[in-house]
């Protein structure tokens, strides 16, 4: 949104209607394909998707819950604005708020708490092992990411694809039981 909206700015003014800045923020809603590019945002990590910080409301690659919702059960406040019911702008001061609204409420109600540590930590860690950065990891990356690079920076480390959970081994437990039975 923020992207689309300045590189609207020209003159020091914003050339969008209220109503455009709806229709596009309904095509990102909708994730419908948008001609805003990202990936400078995404590649070098200026930018922290808020919904990437607690991995527990991550399916697929993809939040399983809203900003509004997680407002809403942490008890923020949640402002509508009548342009989301009928499509057309009642108030340009209303739907001012209604954006605001979410800013506030994510800095105040949502970020504080798991997701500022998360954060934090992931911050630190950047900060602290350059080889996540060489390899394209930034604070929107999962904890499984930081993990690879942190212990093994520069291979990939290599999956072992069956696990034995018998312990422990055959012949060891064969002794241990050959000793247990003569004592």
């Amino acid at each position: 949104m923020i992207d689309k909206v300045l590189s609207s700015v020209v003159g020091n003014k914003v050339r969008m209607s209220t109503r455009s800045i709806r229709e596009f923020s309904d095509t990102l809603i909708r994730d419908e394909p948008h001609d805003t590019d990202v990936y400078a945002y995404l590649r070098y990590g200026n930018h922290v998707d808020a919904a990437f910080l607690n991995e527990k409301q991550i399916n697929r690659g993809r939040p399983t819950v809203g900003l509004k919702t997680l407002v809403g059960v942490l008890g923020g406040s949640i402002i509508e604005s009548e342009s989301n019911k009928t499509g057309i702008s009642e108030s340009i001061y209303d739907d001012i708020l209604y954006n605001i609204n979410d800013i506030v409420e994510l800095k105040d109600v949502v970020f504080p708490g798991q997701m500022e540590t998360t954060f934090n930590t992931r911050k630190n860690l950047l900060d602290t092992y350059p080889s996540l950065t060489a390899n394209r990891v930034t604070v929107n990356s999962t904890s499984a990411k930081f993990v690879e690079f942190i212990v093994s920076p520069d291979k990939q480390i290599d999956d072992t694809p069956t696990v034995s959970y018998m312990y422990p081994a055959p012949h060891i437990a064969e002794i241990k039981c050959t000793y247990h039975r003569h004592s």
